[in-house]
């Protein structure tokens, strides 16, 4: 008899949960961002201050939303610094965005001494429609500057940064030494 109330409840279950499937709300609707050859690393931010506005950067291209991702528009992040690397993104807790790269000024790549010299960070106060063009951190040539991995303090203006910083990057010289690197900014990522 045990059994055969198991054997009832099974059914139950499995209708009470198919009713529940068809009842709930829609999956979310795919919208390609982007489209290009090879990876692309894009990186993407929630705005701290308005949920509605995401923002995802591509390369030198943001494509930011400020409905919830409903429709998407698109701006070009450009400095005279430069652009390289994985970027990182984040939101400061008054919504402000920041885009944190590494610098390539003459656009020679690898092969150039200027190359990741430096990591850039660029500011959008408008939700990423805008971008300022960028100071430098941790300039220490020839030493090439990688990785930059931000932080928000969550109730106060302060930008925590750490990456890594290498001799050579890349080189298998065990002479060649790699650093882990932190700086904060206690005045918005202002210089």
């Amino acid at each position: 008899m045990y059994r055969e109330k198991i054997y009832v409840m099974k059914p139950i279950c499995i209708s009470i949960f198919c009713l529940l499937a068809f009842h709930s709300p829609a999956q979310f609707k795919n919208i390609r961002l982007a489209e290009g050859e090879g990876p692309m690393d894009p990186t993407i931010a929630i705005s701290t201050k308005n949920a509605g506005i995401i923002v995802s950067t591509i390369g030198k291209r943001a494509v930011f939303s400020q409905d919830g991702g409903n429709t998407w528009n698109e701006s070009t992040i450009d400095s005279p610094l430069g652009f390289a690397g994985v970027p990182s993104l984040i939101s400061d807790i008054k919504g402000h965005l920041y885009f944190f790269h590494e610098s390539d000024p003459g656009g020679g790549g690898p092969k150039s001494d200027t190359w990741a010299d430096q990591l850039v960070c660029q500011k959008s106060d408008d939700a990423g429609k805008t971008w300022s063009p960028g100071i430098g951190i941790g300039i220490n040539p020839p030493k090439d500057q990688r990785h930059a991995a931000p932080a928000v303090h969550p109730r106060r203006p302060i930008i925590y940064l750490m990456w890594s910083q290498f001799d050579t990057y890349g080189s298998t010289d065990k002479n060649c030494q790699s650093n882990i690197m932190y700086s904060m900014s206690t005045n918005a990522g202002s210089k």
